[in-house]
Formats: C-alpha cells, sequence, structure tokens
C-alpha cells in the first residue's frame, strides 16, 4: 500500500519506532494525535503529515 505524500511530512519505519521510541508505536500515535486525514500507514511504515 503507497504512503501518499502531504506538504510537509516525516516518514518513519515503524520498527524503528518499536525499536527506539519511548512506549513503542502506540505512545507515538497519542503524543502526536496521529490519525489525521493527512496522516498514513502501511505495514512497514507511518507517516505524520501537516499543511
Amino acid at each position: 500500500m503507497p504512503i501518499y505524500c502531504e506538504m510537509l511530512q516525516l516518514v518513519v519505519p515503524k520498527k524503528t519506532l518499536q525499536e527506539k521510541y519511548s512506549g513503542g508505536l502506540e505512545k507515538f500515535k497519542e503524543v502526536y494525535s496521529w490519525g489525521s486525514s493527512l496522516d498514513h500507514e502501511d505495514l512497514e511504515l507511518i507517516s505524520k503529515a501537516s499543511m
């Protein structure tokens, strides 16, 4: 599945967040209010975007 590119976008491998981000992927999503229509993920990548 593709990750769509937005104006300002951070794209990170999910594995990296699980290994290095304190609290893992779920904490990242909580802290950065992930889930807007601009945010995307697939099996390997997650992106946080803003305009």
